[in-house]
């Protein structure tokens, strides 16, 4: 199959090749960096560039399969499960770039997380996860506007009294100048671009289609730190 774009009955579906990694949550608008070193990996990154596949990041459930204790060759390698998690069905995916290789051909890759998906249905398991999916939209609201913009505003300021020095290239006046000028969806998501949650917490918003929802939760997490 050359296309990752699979039609449905009401909306296209997206074949999206799956990085499990624990307590990995990432949002939409992030640009997630992997260092990447097992064989099937390197080859699930090659081929979705190839194939113009996007390429999703997700917390696990649990593990399946502790993972051989022997060395393996690259072959055994790409055809057994090895350490394998049980993925989330909601995660981030987008479109990978390598930016750069290493002598023992390890990958230093790029993944741009354009959107939200929902899993539907598993489309390859070996040597590496192809997942059918959907993008998961958030729930139109038509009031609540005024209460995300005062969360929107209210959180900010928290974060700004939490850390003088929020581990980012700008400072902190620039980084709540950046926030401030952001819908309060596109807020809820950028935020974890600098503040970082437990995994499983981080997983439940990224899952949750409310805007105003999200933003509650983020501001009485933040609200009891």
């Amino acid at each position: 199959m050359t296309s990752s774009c699979i039609e449905s009955r009401n909306e296209p579906r997206v074949e999206i090749a799956l990085f499990p990694i624990p307590d990995m949550v990432s949002f939409p608008g992030a640009t997630v960096p992997l260092h990447v070193f097992e064989p099937r990996y390197r080859r699930m990154i090659r081929e979705s560039i190839a194939l113009q596949r996007p390429v999703g990041v997700c917390h696990v459930r649990k593990t399946i399969n502790a993972g051989p204790r022997q060395q393996q060759t690259v072959a055994e390698a790409l055809s057994t499960n090895q350490a394998t998690y049980q993925p989330q069905t909601i995660f981030s995916a987008g479109p990978c770039r390598i930016q750069d290789e290493l002598d023992d051909g390890r990958l230093l890759v790029l993944i741009d997380m354009q959107a939200r998906y929902r899993m539907v249905s598993e489309q390859q398991a070996l040597p590496y996860r192809v997942v059918v999916c959907e993008v998961l939209e958030d729930d139109e609201e038509d009031d609540g506007a005024a209460e995300c913009g005062a969360l929107q505003d209210a959180i900010i300021a928290r974060v700004m009294d939490i850390a003088s020095e929020p581990e980012t290239s700008i400072s902190p006046a620039e980084l709540a100048q950046r926030w401030q000028v952001l819908t309060p969806q596109q807020f809820s998501y950028a935020l974890f671009d600098v503040v970082r949650f437990d995994a499983h917490l981080m997983q439940s918003i990224l899952e949750d289609t409310s805007v105003l929802s999200r933003l509650r939760v983020i501001a009485d997490v933040l609200q009891a730190a």
